[in-house]
């Protein structure tokens, strides 16, 4: 598995030469099924920050309005809306870098030994962050659709992954990503500027009781 890893760490010219000289095991394959969805997740991050969105679903949000306004079983739309978001999540907890492990004190140097660069990291957490927060706002927005009164709707940060919002939060802020793009000058927008010594989220926090959630970055 070692000799893996260290494939797709190289530059990507000589990437596919190792992994085809390489033997893999089922188990390691399917290890680094999750380790390069990662991988990329984090290349799309840094490419466009600002404009990163999860992973598709198997439906988008459209079909599943649709579907439960006309009665069919919420929680199979819920999983089918973040199948996407909810992938890259489960297989950051592989790597010690789920939302709870993101939510302690310098939680993403769990990740060190994978993601050896702390931007990378960085990144990653945000990408985590990004896509538990869709996870959450996906169930708040079926369940509520069956909900009439709108004081009785669920917020984004009630559901799992709770207080997802904050880690977004954070991580953009440790990335420089909380800074109005128009006060930015042209060529740093969307770049990350990486922050050496992050402050930990705080681990009890009152939850939003603003119900108009809406899903954004």
């Amino acid at each position: 598995m070692d000799k893996a890893r260290e494939a797709v760490q190289r530059p990507a010219e000589s990437l596919l030469g190792v992994l085809q000289a390489a033997e893999v095991s089922w188990d390691d394959a399917d290890a680094l099924r999750d380790y390069l969805l990662l991988r990329g997740e984090i290349s799309r991050h840094k490419q466009d920050p600002y404009g990163y969105t999860p992973p598709k679903g198997a439906i988008d949000r459209i079909d599943a309005e649709q579907a439960t306004r006309k009665g069919a079983s919420r929680w199979p739309l819920i999983d089918a809306l973040r199948s996407g978001a909810h992938r890259v999540v489960d297989a950051a907890y592989d790597y010690g870098m789920g939302p709870e492990d993101l939510a302690k004190s310098n939680g993403h140097e769990n990740g060190r030994q994978w993601f050896p660069a702390l931007a990378d990291r960085l990144h990653l957490a945000a990408v985590v962050a990004k896509c538990a927060r869709f996870c959450a706002y996906a169930e708040a927005f079926i369940c509520n659709l069956t909900i009439a009164d709108r004081s009785k709707h669920y917020a984004t940060d009630q559901m799992w992954p709770q207080n997802s919002s904050e880690l977004v939060e954070r991580y953009n802020r440790h990335l420089g990503l909380d800074l109005p793009q128009h006060v930015q000058p042209v060529h740093e927008r969307k770049t990350a500027v990486v922050e050496e010594t992050p402050k930990p989220v705080a681990e009890e926090k009152s939850r939003s009781r603003d119900h108009g959630d809406d899903w954004g970055h």
